[in-house]
């Protein structure tokens, strides 16, 4: 993905002058410092180690799982069939997502894939807001009892449900009101979120509030990749202001629905936390002074800046004088909880790859952006059907990162786009080096509980449609037949040894 962006030339001077004023030293190490030498290239399932009453299981998300047919008042479900105003259609090949994998009428059948060739202990998925208050104020009685029967189903089964609260995915009604945009509109989301806990709290013991602020942000309103609705983007630093106040809303909106949540009866006893993407911009090759300095701002603010929230209870931001956002969510300074606890009992890491940037000068108004273009820099890496390399250096790193922030780490999505083979080798890799990644984190004292492999099965994956597979299972969209990928069996085998007893033995060292 490439992006290009005209400036005055005074404009450009005055941001190379910056540039190297403020980026002369690459941006920090994000990782701890190294202990021991990662070494992923030849591993067995037994060389892994969890601690004890770690869940194992998937995450999916009921927009990309059940599609515009059966959510047809989402956001996203009107985002596919509209286009870009260049006339590029949202969707990649003008897709659509139809009933998707059908898990809104299917989920029994998921549930029993689950619990049949997994063991599997704990499944997140997200509710549809959309489903539940197609118009402002009018709550679906019906969709409020599917998914009460759905949380039944999975506790039958024996696995703990995790729900998101939202996914990228919302009433439209919400999204013309100017969704997050605007921080009068928070009132509604906590209206949602408790009327559903109200339903639900007393039978789910994990809740996760809002998915990913920041890829709801990057993907929405950034210049870089603006591929999600609402697609608003002002040019490459002309958006940043929107975005930051979408983030801050984001965050304010997280701590609203914790404190409301815990008010409520069974809110002493759930853990309610956010999801955070762990999301680092690395250079391409050799580093720039301007590359610094881009680095560290997207680094900031796709990173840093919702740790040090979560860390603290504060959100701030400043691009140097041209804009600011704060909001500090009401904590008791009297209290003995420190303020992470008073605003999180969790927090959810989504780990993928980390993406390499370059920038392009072919004149002095003129600079082009780039991510990953489907080969690496680097010797030795392999990429995935995405835009980045597999890098479980990188899981280990942030694992690290985030538990700084002195809260147990779920990680809730991990997973690899991977078209489907007769051997499945990248899946195969990438699920193995991962949780070896895990598992040292483990080792090393970080409080990890559980793994969410992302996704149960190949499913419409948001603007890029049916290109991209990350399910274990394959799926049939004429007949819904789901078939397991030799990926998900090694899946299935390290949850299966662990079940038996194994994986408890330190194995730092077994590489």
């Amino acid at each position: 993905m490439s992006y290009t962006c005209p400036y005055k030339k005074i404009l450009s001077l005055a941001f190379v002058a910056l540039s190297i004023s403020l980026g002369m030293v690459e941006a920090r190490s994000r990782g701890p410092k190294e202990r021991k030498h990662l070494n992923f290239s030849k591993l067995h399932v037994d060389q892994l180690c969890f601690p004890e009453n770690f869940y194992f299981g998937f995450a999916i998300a009921e927009q990309q799982n059940s599609g515009a047919e059966n959510l047809p008042d989402s956001q996203w479900s009107r985002w596919e069939k509209t286009n870009f105003p260049n006339g590029k259609p949202h969707i990649r090949d003008n897709q659509r997502s139809g009933k998707a994998c059908d898990h809104w009428n299917l989920y029994k059948k998921d549930i029993a894939l689950m619990k049949d060739d997994f063991q599997a202990n704990a499944f997140r998925f997200s509710l549809a807001w959309d489903r539940i208050e197609p118009q402002e104020g009018q709550f679906s009685e019906e969709a409020l009892q599917h998914y009460s029967d759905e949380v039944d189903a999975l506790l039958d089964a024996g696995i703990a449900p995790m729900i998101t609260l939202h996914h990228f995915a919302h009433p439209i009604w919400f999204e013309d009101k100017g969704s997050f945009e605007k921080e009068e509109n928070i009132v509604y989301f906590v209206r949602f979120a408790k009327k559903v806990f109200e339903k639900l709290g007393d039978r789910v013991p994990f809740w996760c509030t809002i998915n990913e602020p920041t890829i709801f942000v990057f993907q929405g309103y950034l210049a870089f990749n603006c591929v999600f609705p609402p697609g608003k983007a002002d040019g490459i630093f002309g958006s940043f202001p929107l975005a930051t106040k979408v983030l801050r809303n984001l965050l304010q909106a997280h701590t609203e629905v914790y404190q409301a949540l815990k008010a409520m009866p069974h809110g002493n006893t759930a853990q309610i936390g956010l999801v955070h993407q762990y999301l680092s911009f690395h250079p391409w090759g050799v580093i720039t002074p301007i590359e610094s300095f881009m680095q560290w701002c997207l680094n900031e603010f796709m990173i840093d800046s919702v740790i040090n929230f979560l860390k603290t209870g504060t959100f701030r931001y400043k691009w140097r004088c041209f804009f600011e956002e704060t909001y500090h969510a009401p904590i008791d300074k009297a209290s003995s909880k420190p303020a992470a606890q008073q605003i999180s009992d969790f927090v959810g890491l989504n780990y993928y790859s980390r993406v390499l940037i370059e920038l392009k000068y072919t004149h002095l108004i003129t600079l082009r952006f780039s991510t990953m273009l489907g080969s690496s820099p680097n010797h030795g890496e392999t990429m995935t059907d995405m835009e980045y390399a597999i890098y479980p250096e990188g899981i280990y790193k942030a694992l690290h990162h985030m538990s700084t922030i002195g809260l147990p780490i779920y990680i809730t999505e991990n997973g690899i786009a991977d078209h489907n083979n007769a051997h499945d080798e990248r899946r195969v890799r990438w699920i193995k080096e991962y949780l070896k990644a895990v598992s040292l984190a483990f080792e090393d004292g970080v409080d990890v509980r559980g793994f969410f492999y992302w996704t149960l099965m190949d499913n419409f994956e948001w603007d890029r449609g049916f290109h991209s597979t990350f399910g274990l299972y394959s799926n049939d969209l004429a007949t819904q037949t789901r078939t397991l990928k030799e990926g998900g069996k090694i899946y299935r085998d390290i949850i299966q040894a662990y079940r038996a007893g194994g994986h408890r033995l330190a194995t730092a060292d077994a590489h």
